[in-house]
C-alpha cells in the first residue's frame, strides 16, 4: 500500500487515515462474512451427517 501512496503523490495524512480506517472496516467485514460462511456449512454438514 505504501507503494501505491507513493505513486499517486503522497496522499495527506487525513487521507492515509481515512484510508487506513476504509481497509480497517473492510478487514472487519471480510471476517463476518468468513464467520457467517463457516456457520452455514457447518449448518449444512450437521444436516447432511443427520439425514445418514
Amino acid at each position: 500500500m505504501a507503494h501505491r501512496w507513493k505513486e499517486m503523490g503522497e496522499p495527506s495524512l487525513m487521507r492515509q487515515h481515512k484510508y487506513s480506517l476504509l481497509l480497517r472496516s473492510i478487514r472487519a467485514e471480510k471476517r463476518l462474512v468468513a464467520l457467517e460462511l463457516l456457520d452455514l456449512m457447518l449448518e449444512d454438514t450437521c444436516q447432511q451427517l443427520d439425514s445418514i
